[in-house]
């Protein structure tokens, strides 16, 4: 899951022994707590294959600008604009699932 720092272990083999690096990626958080006319960064994704293969068709990957347009009520869908010009409504559930940062 992500969070505002992300993890990530890296197993390296020097000759005969391993040691384990560390490396931090400060995040400003996820898609899902950008506000209204926002324009961020993605830096991670998470979820299964269909869900990042669907994030990626629309323009939703990792490297892309993006800005929120529209934050739905109660939870809905946020409106988001890529980079390219493309208007999508990604759900706030999957939102929570793509790192960003200002």
């Amino acid at each position: 899951m992500l969070g505002s720092e992300r993890a990530r272990y890296e197993l390296v083999e020097n000759d005969s022994q391993c040691r384990i690096m560390l490396s931090v990626m400060a995040l400003s958080g996820t898609l899902d707590h950008t506000a209204a006319g926002a324009e961020v960064t993605i830096r991670a994704l998470e979820g299964d294959e269909r869900e990042l293969a669907w994030l990626r068709a629309i323009g939703l990957f990792e490297g892309q600008r993006v800005r929120v347009l529209r934050r739905a009520s109660f939870g809905g869908p946020l409106h988001v604009r890529v980079a390219s010009g493309g208007e999508f409504a990604v759900d706030r559930t999957l939102a929570g699932h793509i790192g960003v940062e200002a």
